[in-house]
């Protein structure tokens, strides 16, 4: 069982890293874009 789990931890683990790094740079770009466009109104 342990090496089950092992195994599925190994493929998991790196998709979920991903997407939260992608999901981080998502909201940098957004509070990006949401800072540019504040300029622009002020």
């Amino acid at each position: 069982m342990l090496v089950i789990s092992g195994l599925v931890l190994i493929i998991v683990g790196p998709l979920v890293t991903r997407i939260y790094c992608e999901l981080l740079i998502v909201l940098f770009k957004m509070q990006e874009s949401l800072h540019k466009i504040d300029q622009k109104i002020n």
